[in-house]
């Protein structure tokens, strides 16, 4: 008894919830403990042990000592983990882009962006939908960073590009509407590597169906769907179906000859070069 007194006299004047603490609260006539997502002396925010998040005035809280329970525990999860939960319109997958105390899931296909309490995820098994294998698949993204602050009139960001597992490429994008800037890493990599990503970049499109006269920086379509559309399930098909859709996609025809008249003929005085 002794001890629950201090405690409360702790959480009248002394205690002050922080992020990550401990706590206990009453809801419902018990007492339930939970973690403190973000707290101040006023209100603070706290992730319940069995899944619920609520946000409340700090009075209310007590630190707590028993650690979060082993099970929990290993319910941890990190940017790139295959998850599922359970919805109102069925069971879910996705991938986590986001870990931490709520992570944040981007459903398969890119078809929606969740943010999750642990309680309510799982581990999933589910394979993410990918394409058949292509030779394009010699070439990866070995890192990638984006930056909203930096994108102004495009994306900021800075990717490498590995083939055949070794770093060779670093992209740059500048966030200010300039061209995608590509560069060999180190000096034993000609510059014709970069020629060469371009080139097997435009044979993938249009192996997955993109009209070769549509094609347009094939390198940096290719970067950006590898590092924030693949993770998640779209496919090559998909980015194509996305990028042709409402577009003409039959090829240009032979541009026609002028129509000058059936009397016309070609006189030279008809033209004056200016010196």
């Amino acid at each position: 008894m002794a001890e629950e007194t201090g405690i409360a006299a702790g959480r009248l004047g002394d205690y002050v919830p922080a992020k990550d603490d401990r706590v206990s609260l009453p809801v419902s006539g018990e007492r339930l403990l939970g973690t403190v997502l973000k707290g101040d002396r006023h209100q603070s925010t706290v992730l319940l042990d069995d899944g619920r998040r609520l946000t409340l005035l700090s009075s209310f809280l007590e630190p707590s000592e028993i650690p979060l329970p082993e099970h929990i525990r290993a319910r941890t999860f990190v940017k790139g983990d295959r998850v599922e939960f359970d919805h109102w319109t069925g069971t879910r997958r996705g991938v986590v882009s986001r870990g931490g105390s709520t992570p944040r899931v981007i459903l398969d296909g890119r078809a929606d962006v969740f943010d999750v309490s642990p309680g309510r995820l799982r581990h999933s098994d589910a394979p993410v939908r990918k394409d058949s294998p292509h030779p394009m698949d010699a070439w990866s993204v070995a890192s990638y960073s984006s930056s909203e602050r930096f994108s102004v009139k495009s994306k900021a960001f800075i990717a490498k590009v590995a083939l055949e597992g070794k770093e060779v490429i670093q992209v740059i994008g500048s966030g200010q509407g300039e061209p995608t800037r590509f560069a060999p890493l180190g000096g034993d990599i000609p510059r014709s590597v970069i020629a060469d990503l371009a080139v097997d970049a435009m044979r993938w499109l249009i192996d997955h169906g993109m009209p070769e006269h549509l094609i347009e920086n094939p390198a940096e379509v290719w970067v950006d769907w590898k590092s924030n559309e693949a993770p998640y399930g779209v496919t090559a098909t998909d980015l194509v179906a996305r990028l042709t859709s409402g577009m003409d996609t039959a090829p240009p025809g032979p541009e026609a000859e002028p129509d000058m008249g059936p009397d016309w003929e070609f006189e030279p005085e008809d033209y004056q070069l200016t010196p």
